[in-house]
Parts: structure tokens; C-alpha cells; sequence
């Protein structure tokens, strides 16, 4: 080939490259909804940039509260959007009281709130007073105990951090601060979280990183003397020694997670990337089950490796959506269930999807796809195996996106791009 053939074709190669990676900008920023049409102006996602929530429960009057301070930019005008599904008791936005009546997603997928004042593109500041109704079964007001656990679910609509506080959609990634101060008791509280905490008697600081989203936080606040607790640390490949804390009622479960920890994040630090959280919380009991959280879960024994791999892969590269949340779990459930390589996409007759597209733009809780998307990833893993497989792709995103969320388009160019095929037919016949 000729210098200037050459030349052209090594131009050519550069153009299709850098609009790969402007795809790829664009889909990672992307989740499936968006603004919508609102009594004659829109309703508008916004930018949540830092929130700080004060938890308030008082023994001596019997009530408990949250007033939330919110930092948000939003670009476009109309009424913003933000979600939280307990009652209000007032709102201000920049100390004019505003209403925040819950609507309906446009497709009818879910509910979440809206300020009803059209606002300026530009800096914006909400306050927030409400109930925390989820909360009060587990405060004895007479016997001066909070046992309150800000658990979270992705299996149901609405089950994020917007059951407690005011919050962003799943795709938003914002810094929170959470103050929490109880009054009239002489019960010693202790706080479990995998944020930074501060603690003084009976008041707690936790300070949450700005990558942090609205199912990332845990927070489990309890009387002192409920649980048996043991810290230890695991030695990470990367030189640091992290550090773990276990709790849980029964001595036994502790000892046995203790036991189970060094060989699965070995395992996942070999196989992916080393462990990216600062460190490791786990509520562990009998059983199965369990949710995952940045660096944290509550889990049952039995779950205990499924949860840990969600720390890579949902909590640490994140679903922006819940069309998009079938990822994490079908990786997690490859990697649980020892790497399987299948023939097909699905076990089903050809015609077999997970059908996403069947979703509505505004899903924002996962579907269950755990066999389907572990037979699907088993697929891929056999189909690039003279280009090593899933494993290397897998750690190859993992490192790219750690920290940020995705979207299903995004996990599909990125495999597109490492190895070098279309996959547009299996997406829309297997995924879409």
C-alpha cells in the first residue's frame, strides 16, 4: 500500500474511532426517559449536585424527621423532577414554599414528585420536611430505642433512597450527608454504614462520595448491644489492607463470612480489578437472599458471594435504569455460578429474548433475568473464547466505567468495540 493510501485509511480508521467514543459518551449519559410535556411546559430531570439530610428523632415530643437541603442544576426550563414517596410537610425552593404533588411516569411505569413552579435553566435549592413513616414502626417511643434500618430494594418500584429522603433517579450520582441526632433517651445508639462516619453520643455524621447514587447508601442505625460484631481486614493486590466490618445476632454466621471473605475477593481481584471500595461492611444472617450496596450488603450466608460480586458489578459500575439493571445481575450470576459456557443465547426455543424493550422507558426497578442473562453472558464467553472470553472484556469495562453508570447500549458498543464484531443481531433477537 502506498504512503498516502496508508495515510488516508489511518485517517479513515481515526474519524471511525473518535465517533465510536462519541457513542459511547452519549449512551453512557443516556437513560431510557426523559423530559416530558407538563401543563403547558415540561417536566425536567435535573442534576442533583449535593444533598444534606438531618435526621431528627425526638423521644421526649414521640417524632421523628428529615429536612433535606438539595443542590440541583437543571438544563432546561419547566418543573423539576426528584422522587420521594414518604409524606411532605413543607418544600421550599430558594424560601418560597412550593408544592411537590406525585404524578405519574408518562407511560404509567411509576410515580415520583415534581415541583409545581416552572424554574430557570441554572442553579437551583430545595428544602424538603417529611415523615418517616417506614421508620416509626422501628423507634419504641416508650422505651427510647430506634432500630432503623434504611434498607433498600431493587426488586420494586420506588425502593431506593427515595422511601427516606428526597433523592434522584438511579442514573444521578450526587454527594450526600446524612445528620443523624436523637433526643430524650439514655440508650447508646450505634450507626453501621459504608459512608465516612462521625460519631458522638447519640449523633451521627456520615458522609457519602460524590459517586455515590440513590442505591448506594447503607445506613442501619440500632441500639448498641443488638448485634455481635468482629472487624478484620483482607490484603488486597494492590497493597492496601482493607477493612472489614461483620455483624449479625449469631456468632456463628460471623465466623463463617470471616472465613468465606479472603477467597472470594481473591477470586474477584484476580479475575477483575482490585477491590475498589475503601473498605467492607456486611449484615450477615441464615439463609438466602440479600441486597447489595456500594462496599456494604445485607445478605444471607448463602448469598454472601452473589452479594460480594454486586460490589464490582452494580454498586460499582452502576445501572443508570432499569432497563439496563439486568446486566449486573447476569454477570453476578455467571461468575456465582462457576463460568458456564452455553451453545445458545438462551435455553429456550431461538426466538427466546429478555425482551427489554417490552419495558417501559421508565422502569426504574430490576426484572428478574438471572438465568436468562447468565445463559446470555455463558454465550458470549464461549462465542469469544479464542479472544479470551468474558473474563478480560469483563475487567476491561469493570476498570473503564468503575464508579459511573451505564446503560445497555453502552455495554453493548463496549463489547462491539473489544472484540471487534457486530452484535447488533444477538442484542435485538436475545437483549432487545
Amino acid at each position: 500500500m502506498r504512503i498516502r493510501e496508508l495515510n488516508e485509511k489511518l485517517y479513515s480508521l481515526l474519524l471511525i474511532g473518535s465517533f465510536f467514543s462519541l457513542i459511547l459518551q452519549s449512551a453512557q449519559a443516556d437513560p431510557s426517559f426523559h423530559s416530558f410535556e407538563h401543563n403547558n411546559s415540561k417536566a425536567v430531570l435535573v442534576d442533583f449536585k449535593e444533598a444534606l439530610y438531618e435526621v431528627v428523632i425526638d423521644f421526649n415530643k414521640k417524632t421523628s424527621f428529615v429536612n433535606s437541603s438539595i443542590k440541583f442544576e437543571q438544563k432546561e426550563k419547566g418543573h423539576p423532577i426528584f422522587d420521594l414517596s414518604n409524606h411532605v410537610f413543607e418544600a421550599r425552593l430558594e424560601g418560597q414554599e412550593v408544592n411537590t404533588p406525585e404524578i405519574s411516569s408518562p407511560d404509567g411505569a411509576t410515580k415520583f414528585r415534581i415541583i409545581n413552579k416552572v424554574t430557570s435553566p441554572g442553579e437551583h435549592v430545595l428544602n424538603v420536611k417529611n415523615d418517616i413513616d417506614e421508620f416509626t414502626q422501628r423507634i419504641d417511643f416508650s422505651g427510647g430505642e430506634a432500630n432503623l434500618a434504611m434498607w433498600l430494594s431493587d426488586l420494586s418500584d420506588r425502593e431506593f433512597l427515595e422511601i427516606f429522603v428526597p433523592s434522584n433517579f438511579e442514573f444521578d450520582q450526587y454527594k450526600m450527608t446524612f445528620k443523624f441526632t436523637i433526643i430524650g433517651t439514655n440508650i447508646e445508639h450505634e450507626v453501621y454504614s459504608n459512608g465516612k462516619v462521625t460519631k458522638s453520643k447519640n449523633s451521627f455524621i456520615i458522609e457519602f462520595p460524590d459517586y455515590f447514587n440513590s442505591s448506594s447508601p447503607y445506613i442501619h442505625l440500632t441500639p448498641s448491644d443488638i448485634y455481635l460484631e468482629e472487624k478484620t481486614t483482607f490484603e488486597s493486590t494492590c497493597g492496601r489492607k482493607v477493612g472489614v466490618t461483620i455483624y449479625s445476632p449469631t456468632l456463628e454466621v460471623i465466623e463463617e463470612t470471616k472465613n468465606s471473605i479472603q477467597s472470594i475477593i481473591s477470586e474477584l481481584e484476580e479475575k477483575i480489578a482490585p477491590w475498589p471500595h475503601e473498605s467492607l461492611l456486611i449484615n450477615v444472617y441464615e439463609g438466602g437472599g440479600g441486597m447489595e450496596y456500594a462496599g456494604a450488603t445485607e445478605t444471607g450466608i448463602e448469598a454472601l458471594r452473589h452479594e460480594i460480586i454486586h460490589s464490582y458489578f452494580a454498586r460499582g459500575v452502576m445501572p443508570a435504569d432499569g432497563k439496563s439493571s439486568w446486566i449486573d445481575e447476569a454477570i453476578t450470576e455467571w461468575m456465582e455460578n462457576g463460568y458456564k459456557q452455553f451453545k445458545s443465547p438462551c435455553s429456550q426455543s431461538a426466538e427466546c429474548s429478555l425482551e427489554i424493550n417490552s419495558l417501559d422507558n421508565f422502569t426504574r426497578h430490576t426484572t428478574l433475568f438471572y438465568h436468562e442473562g447468565e445463559q446470555f453472558i455463558g454465550y458470549l464467553d464461549l462465542k469469544f473464547a479464542d479472544k479470551g472470553g468474558m473474563i478480560p472484556f469483563l475487567s476491561h469495562f469493570f476498570k473503564k466505567y468503575k464508579f459511573k453508570t451505564v446503560t445497555t447500549e453502552v455495554f453493548k458498543l463496549e463489547l462491539e468495540s473489544y472484540f471487534d464484531e457486530d452484535l447488533e443481531p444477538i442484542f435485538r433477537n436475545y437483549v432487545y
